[in-house]
């Protein structure tokens, strides 16, 4: 081979090998990063880019915050959206990213959740699900979100009976963890309505008692048996609906009226009898007068 072949038949220098596309981000323009992030280079290219952008569109739109990432309108790899997730995390973390701010749109972007379930202050996560005003999204988010800790936080906040038993059977079969927890609470919900049909059974129960009490005549044990029904009444854990609540106050005051009516008739007989102790009275001393005379 002539001297001049050698010169024109070089071989090309080899293409840049991964760890040196790394490491040639670190002075790269930022411009530079942000469109590596973006491209569609190989996924640790892309989060290594990541990891070098601040709170940017770029970043927000990889991790599903804003619009379309993907040149072509094509989902962006999970990998890839993951890293922009943990990279909101870590500039809310250090403070650079209000974390207040971030979460007021979490209905419209459910995956601010996402974000914020990746920060190790986990008070941003709670915050942020309790922003949520529809039963709805926190519903859907409770059953389709990625996050098992957003899942299981979702589905913790939710206290409407008839959404929790239409979400148990969504969960069945998607999430043992949330199923369960729906599961508890729909039990928790379920012996709470039992207490409650019981405290109004016990009530209607013994305001009856007490209705019929309030029919009986006076008797020697009447006002013992009224004492004891008072007491029930009054111990109630639950005070009972209005009506019974009514019928119980009209009862109780029946029957004070037949011990009212049994203390006047009492009253009257030591009455009679008094004056028929002092007209008997008169009647001795009379005759002892007339004796005298």
């Amino acid at each position: 081979m002539t001297p001049f072949s050698r010169i024109f038949n070089k071989a090309p220098s080899p293409p840049a090998s991964l760890p040196e596309r790394v490491a040639s981000l670190e002075a790269a323009p930022a411009d530079v990063v942000a469109a590596t992030a973006l491209g569609s280079d190989e996924d640790e290219l892309r989060i290594a880019a990541i990891h070098r952008l601040g709170d940017e569109v770029p970043l927000r739109a990889l991790a599903g915050l804003a619009a379309a990432a993907e040149p072509d309108g094509a989902p962006v790899p999970a990998p890839v959206r993951q890293a922009a997730q943990a990279r909101l995390a870590e500039l809310i973390d250090a403070g650079t990213i209000d974390a207040a701010a971030f979460c007021a749109d979490v209905e419209r972007h459910p995956q601010t959740l996402s974000v914020v379930a990746l920060c190790q202050d986990a008070d941003h996560l709670r915050e942020a699900l309790g922003r949520i005003t529809d039963p709805a999204v926190l519903g859907q988010i409770a059953v389709d979100s990625p996050s098992s800790r957003v899942r299981q936080l979702a589905a913790t906040a939710i206290e409407d009976p008839a959404q929790l038993a239409e979400l148990l059977k969504q969960a069945r079969h998607k999430d043992k963890t949330v199923y369960r927890i729906i599961q508890q609470k729909c039990d928790a919900l379920t012996a709470v309505q039992r207490q409650a049909e019981d405290a109004a059974r016990e009530a209607s129960a013994l305001c009856a008692s007490l209705e019929r009490h309030a029919t009986k005549p006076f008797d020697p044990i009447y006002a013992a048996t009224l004492e004891v029904l008072t007491q029930r009444w009054q111990a109630l854990a639950t005070r009972p609906e209005a009506d019974v609540e009514q019928r119980g106050h009209v009862a109780l005051e029946r029957c004070g009226e037949v011990i009212a009516a049994h203390d006047r008739e009492l009253a009257r007989l030591a009455a009679e009898r008094a004056a028929e102790e002092h007209a008997r009275a008169e009647r001795e001393r009379a005759r002892a007068a007339e004796q005298q005379r």
